[in-house]
């Protein structure tokens, strides 16, 4: 931050010692806060945390003067302090201060990764406010991308979700694991098992990521991420099983799963049987996604 009033530059930066490299869940920050002044400069206190913050777009309901009801959205933002320190009591720095304050700061073991997604966002940052005497206050901020990594606990080889349409035909992903990394190729097969005869117009896997707030009346949006045609026009019989491979990839600038206090992002692998004057009958399933950690 930089402060040109009263004839003095101020600036106030916060670093932190991986810049934009990742950490881990578990791992230590060290971060160091610099305070530069041209000008003598009173300070009545100094704090610094570490903070998860969330951003997120939410709906309500109002009511005019009339009784009519209508429904909005507007982004909302909560942050939660997981360590917060005072550093500094009331103080005078003497003109061309230059100095500098070390901190470290532990990542929780069960902190949700940096993610991005339309309507939720969830960072890690240090965050530094300098309570200032007949001024404004002076803040300064730096990120700290935490990312994750497969758990190892979802790794068995078997058929997962649910079909829609279970009279018509049961559908399961066959999946060597649920766990997957952001740039890695979801691998497996679409299995149909029909119990009746009917014609599928197409048959295409879908990786969707589906976000949802939980604040107020809250709010959800579904992106798909990546489409796969399996099959053009197919006959299905009843009792006549039929197998299609998938390969879908995880696009690598993906957000990864994640869970906050307000929101949560969700990947699911949908295969559709897309179908002529009625419903399609489709199967969806989570999988979970991974930012990977470290290289």
């Amino acid at each position: 931050m930089l402060d040109f009033l009263k004839g003095g530059k101020v600036t106030l930066t916060v670093t932190v010692d991986r810049g934009l490299r990742v950490y881990n869940p578990g791992e230590t920050v060290k971060a160091t806060v610099t305070l530069e002044s041209a000008r003598e400069l009173k300070i009545r206190a100094g704090h610094v945390a570490f903070v998860c913050q969330e951003d997120y777009k939410y709906g309500y309901e109002t009511t005019d003067s009339d009784g009519n009801r209508s429904t909005s959205a507007i982004w909302g933002q909560t942050k939660h302090p997981v360590d917060q320190r005072d550093f500094l009591g009331e103080t005078v720095f003497p003109a061309n201060t230059h100095q500098t304050y070390d901190f470290t700061f532990l990542i929780p073991a069960a902190a949700p990764p940096t993610g991005s997604g339309s309507i939720y966002r969830l960072k890690w940052i240090v965050e530094v406010k300098l309570d200032r005497k007949l001024a404004g206050d002076m803040r300064g901020e730096a990120e700290v991308a935490v990312v994750s990594t497969p758990p190892g606990q979802l790794v068995t080889p078997g058929e997962y979700g649910q079909s829609s349409e279970p009279g018509e035909a049961e559908l399961a992903f066959f999946l060597p694991s649920k766990e997957w990394v952001l740039g890695q190729t979801i691998t497996g097969e679409l299995r149909i098992h029909p119990h009746k005869e009917f014609t599928a117009n197409e048959i295409r896997v879908e990786l969707v990521r589906h976000e949802y707030v939980s604040v107020e009346d809250g709010n959800s949006a579904d992106t798909v991420a990546v489409k796969a045609k399996l099959a053009g026009k197919t006959q299905l019989r009843a009792g006549q099983p039929q197998i299609f491979p998938i390969q879908v990839p995880i696009p690598a600038d993906a957000v990864p799963s994640m869970e906050g206090e307000e929101g949560v992002i969700m990947w699911h692998l949908k295969g559709i049987l897309s179908r002529t004057l009625r419903s399609d009958t489709c199967i969806e399933g989570e999988v979970m996604v991974y930012t990977g950690g470290p290289g």
